[in-house]
């Protein structure tokens, strides 16, 4: 319990020789065996030699409570985000590189399945293609 009276399932571990806290959830909206599944998930990872913080954050900053998120979409946001910076001739020097480069491969996939091999191999494609 925290000293604001809040009560959540947290799982206590060691990663790189350190001491972390991960905080699984809400002690009433989670139930027990919930907590337990994800506390075994959270074992799983550091097993594997990952820290299952980080994995809780990019889960979060992904989005994965809402559908799946292609690049695409979130190429496109992000666009729209940059127009007011950038002169009429570079967004559109931008989006066109998107459109015959990244999107034709990867563009339709979930953010959560695009990993660094697979962006490694579209940048290859496009360096091997020249100017």
């Amino acid at each position: 319990m925290s000293t604001s009276g809040h009560k959540s399932w947290r799982y206590k571990y060691r990663f790189e020789n350190k001491e972390r806290l991960l905080t699984i959830g809400a002690s009433p909206e989670i139930s027990l065996a919930d907590a337990r599944e994800r506390r075994d998930e959270a074992k799983k990872l550091l097993r594997e030699g990952r820290d299952p913080r980080h994995v809780a954050k990019r889960a979060q900053m992904l989005g994965f409570g809402d559908k799946a998120r292609t690049l695409e979409e979130v190429a496109r946001e992000w666009h729209k985000l940059q127009l007011d910076r950038w002169k009429p001739v570079h967004a559109a020097d931008v989006v066109t590189s998107l459109e015959r480069d990244v999107f034709p491969h990867i563009g339709t996939m979930p953010l959560a399945e695009i990993d660094k091999p697979l962006l490694l191999s579209v940048l290859r494609k496009v360096e091997a293609r020249g100017p």
